[in-house]
């Protein structure tokens, strides 16, 4: 199998951030996902720090409105070919 796509959300804290890395580390290309631009950045170049991975993608929206959740699956499909893992 290819390198496994994985989709973490609830990326930019905790067990989430934790399984990120971790993920990365073990060769998933990983998507991030953060309701902040500027937080889901920072943790992006933390994990790509922490790591030594290229940075894992990120998607910006809020999962309590479906606009943005359409949107961003939208946006997942026009970038990704696949998604082995949410």
């Amino acid at each position: 199998m290819a390198r496994p796509i994985i989709f973490v959300t609830g990326s930019t804290d905790g067990i989430g951030k934790a399984t990120a890395a971790e993920l990365l580390s073990r060769g998933a290309e990983v998507i991030i996902h953060s309701r902040s631009s500027k937080k889901g950045q920072q943790v992006q170049k933390e994990l790509k720090e922490k790591t030594g991975r290229e940075k894992p993608d990120l998607f910006i929206a809020d999962l309590s409105d479906l606009d943005q959740i359409k949107k961003m699956a939208a946006d997942v499909i026009s970038r990704h070919t696949r998604l082995d893992v949410l």
